[in-house]
């Protein structure tokens, strides 16, 4: 089962992560693209990335997906959904 799908439909994270997936569906940069050299190297051990995007969410939250391309179509696949403190970790950003 998906993380969207476990979230409270009722919930703040629920609606902007739909919103975000439906600002994906409409284009597929909608996001920002994140340089090779900044991966972090669990994704590029975990999934095998070539390409790496963020998308905030709100002030809080960022999703960070990567773009497949299949038969000339490009499809986002969703990576993570993390608040900040979570996402300046994983990046190795200095969090105060």
């Amino acid at each position: 089962m998906s993380f969207y799908s476990q979230l409270d439909k009722n919930s703040r994270l629920y609606k902007i992560v739909g919103k975000g997936i439906d600002d994906l569906k409409l284009d597929v940069c909608a996001g920002v693209k994140i340089e090779r050299k900044k991966f972090p190297r669990d994704y590029v051990r975990k999934y095998g990335i070539n390409n790496l995007w963020k998308l905030n969410l709100d002030s809080n939250y960022r999703l960070t997906y990567t773009i497949l391309v299949e038969d000339a179509f490009q499809i986002p696949v969703i990576l993570e959904v993390l608040d900040h403190k979570k996402y300046s970790q994983r990046f190795g950003y200095r969090s105060d």
